[in-house]
């Protein structure tokens, strides 16, 4: 049971033997420790160096371990528990390829014990596992295809650029195939945003430019003259700014400015804001980018940039 000391919550072990083989086959596992418990009981989990104590960037290759390090490594009791790292990239599995998806149902998403069950019935029967909170519920499947990050309403889907905490409590199922099912349950639960032709129209001069290694560099020079140590309008409008180009690489783009102030930066922070953004208003575009950059400093060069106008 959690016990908590100076408001910072303390777990049982993480039960090894329950976790599915599978993940435990993947050298993606990080080790990780709790912070403060806020007012609605909730709590953010760091990835933390595994001998070296301080806060890693648990997407970056060099600090995954195996899961026989991670599990040795939480016998110095100053970790709370281990994570998997899922990343954009598939695994073999019965001859085929396919991407680990992750299903987190947070006690504020209003589902019930029965509608759970009924969820992971559904889905095929695939691991699952409590919460290190023991209010939620994690599930992990396998599908032939990525699916689009979500976070919405206390329901949550990943597929890469997140780690999750694995506990082993109260396992059951198994991986398996559940590509169809996972797409059924992601439309369900985040329906796409309609955009009107009169919006579409509107906004037509807005659209982002074309998704090319010149492109990226052009942000990303941008976004070294804006400091991600800001005010959360400004951190918000970044994100948002980034997330309306729909480049294949506004994750990872969005994550590297943010680590920029790693005291700050939380997944659930990250995840939250972009499924908060809402192209069908216009109103933040990569202009916003371009006009934030140019407060703090940065003077764009004609023949590297498109042709946008400034939204402020």
């Amino acid at each position: 049971m959690i016990t908590e000391t100076l408001n910072i919550p303390k777990f049982e072990v993480v039960n090894s033997e329950a976790i599915s083989s599978v993940l435990k086959e993947q050298e993606s596992w990080v080790c990780w420790k709790a912070g403060e418990i806020n007012e609605k009981g909730k709590f953010p989990k760091y990835p933390v160096h595994h001998e070296l104590k301080y806060k890693i960037n648990a997407h970056d290759p060099k600090n995954h371990l195996n899961f026989s390090l991670a599990l040795d490594s939480l016998s110095d009791r100053y970790f709370d528990g281990v994570g998997f790292v899922l990343k954009d990239e598939y695994i073999v599995f019965n001859d085929y390829p396919m991407f680990i998806i992750g299903v987190d149902i947070d006690n504020g998403s209003n589902l019930n014990a029965s509608q759970i069950d009924d969820l992971w019935e559904e889905l095929g029967r695939p691991y699952s596992e409590l919460s290190p909170s023991r209010l939620g519920r994690r599930m992990f499947c396998l599908s032939r295809e990525p699916i689009n990050n979500r976070n919405q309403n206390g329901l949550e889907m990943y597929y890469s650029g997140r780690f999750l905490t694995v506990t082993g409590w109260d396992a059951k199922g198994a991986m398996a195939d559940c590509t169809e099912a996972i797409k059924r349950v992601h439309e369900r639960w985040f329906p796409a945003k309609q955009v009107s032709q009169k919006s579409a129209k509107s906004n037509a001069s807005l659209f982002p430019p074309e998704e090319t290694p010149r492109k990226i560099a052009w942000v990303m020079e941008m976004l070294s003259h804006i400091n991600a140590d800001c005010s959360y309008e400004i951190y918000r409008n970044v994100i948002w700014a980034i997330e309306s180009t729909d480049w294949k690489c506004t994750e990872m783009i969005q994550r590297q400015w943010s680590m920029g102030a790693p005291d700050r930066f939380t997944e659930d922070g990250l995840t939250i804001i972009k499924a908060s953004f809402d192209r069908r208003n216009g109103g933040i575009t990569l202009g916003t980018l371009v006009h934030y950059a140019k407060l703090a400093g940065y003077q764009s060069v004609k023949n590297n940039k498109p042709n946008l106008e400034v939204s402020k």
